[in-house]
């Protein structure tokens, strides 16, 4: 609510509120408008063109104000519906905890509960163990029965094929042994004709220094001990000639 109000005075000095300017923004203006202008005799165009004209500033003040009976009646109404509605929210609360109290319950007997409960679930998962594992054994059982002719069937015959494939593999085997045994004799024969020890039994002599075998006659010194490997014992000779073979000759 807006007020446009001046106290009393000479036409000139009330002749602001007749401008067209001043009319036009009363008249254009969103908010409701009160004018009151001068004494109650004065008039003006802007009280015209206002939403409500007072006769005076005060009456202008009066007509926008309620009165205190209203405002009475007003706070009364306030008081009983807040009254009304404080009752109902405490009426919710009481009825909320009265509630709540019965949920409650002593830790005692909230443990009891707790524990019947696992013990009810114990109990049905124990039954349905049994059962399921009754299941399983009537299946593995009756899955037994099936299998077992043909399991046997399937032995046997796989004990016979077994039994071929040895006879297969060993005939082959066999031959094979032998062929490689007899060869083995051989190379054994020929190995002990070129041994060391074969050919002192022939009459042979090995000859060794310090450094090694000798293999010939440049190979030792005048003096020199030589050690002479027989093939019943070793003996140890001292150089006292040599003598080289002449190209041609046997050494």
């Amino acid at each position: 609510m807006l007020i446009v109000t001046r106290g009393g005075g000479s036409l000139e000095d009330l002749w602001s509120f007749n401008e067209e300017a001043v009319v036009r923004a009363v008249a254009g203006c969103q908010t409701p408008v009160v004018v009151g202008v001068g004494h109650e005799s004065d008039v003006t165009l802007a009280e015209f063109a206002a939403d409500l004209r007072a006769s005076t500033p005060t009456a202008a003040v009066e007509l926008i104000s309620p009165t205190t009976s209203d405002l009475l009646g007003r706070l009364q109404h306030c008081a009983h519906t807040f009254a009304l509605r404080a009752e109902r929210y405490l009426n919710q609360l009481a009825q909320r905890t009265d509630r709540a109290e019965g949920l409650l319950l002593h830790p005692a007997q909230q443990c009891q509960r707790y524990v019947q409960r696992l013990s009810e679930l114990a109990l049905r998962l124990e039954r349905s163990m049994r059962n399921r594992l009754g299941m399983l054994d009537n299946a593995l059982q009756a899955r037994s029965k099936r299998l077992a002719p043909a399991g046997r069937r399937g032995l046997f015959a796989y004990a016979q094929h077994l039994e071929t494939a040895h006879e297969k593999l060993c005939a082959p085997a066999g031959r094979s042994l032998e062929k490689h045994g007899q060869s083995l004799q051989r190379l054994s024969a020929l190995l002990e004709s070129l041994s060391p020890e074969h050919t002192l039994k022939k009459g042979y002599v090995f000859l060794e220094t310090a450094s090694g075998l000798v293999k010939g006659v440049n190979e030792v010194q005048i003096g020199q001990v030589l050690r002479a490997t027989l093939t019943d014992g070793s003996l140890s000779l001292a150089v006292t000639d040599k003598q080289a073979s002449r190209p041609g000759e046997p050494e």
